[in-house]
């Protein structure tokens, strides 16, 4: 079982039309039962450019609203583009 204390949220969004939809669909619950907050979406479009254009922002509002800025201005608890894949055997 993976370590989930202190990860930073996630936030995932898929595609209604991508072939990874079904399998991004399953994924919350999972990481629900892990106890790993999470955010999750889904809207017209398949596995390409212009979705995630579009998407971006979405993405961006949801890390910007979780994050803690340090006195420098650095981000001490959000960490973008974090993927983290946990593989039961």
């Amino acid at each position: 079982m993976c370590e989930t204390k202190g990860l930073p949220p996630l936030a995932l969004d898929c595609g209604v039309d991508d072939f990874l939809i079904d399998d991004n669909r399953r994924l919350p619950d999972e990481l629900t039962a892990g106890g790993v907050a999470h955010s999750y979406g889904e809207s017209e479009g398949g596995h390409e450019w212009p979705y995630w254009r579009r998407r971006l922002p979405v993405a961006l509002r949801f890390f910007a609203d979780r994050s803690t800025l340090d006195d420098h201005g650095a981000d001490i608890k959000v960490a973008f583009g974090l993927v983290i894949f946990c593989i039961r055997v």
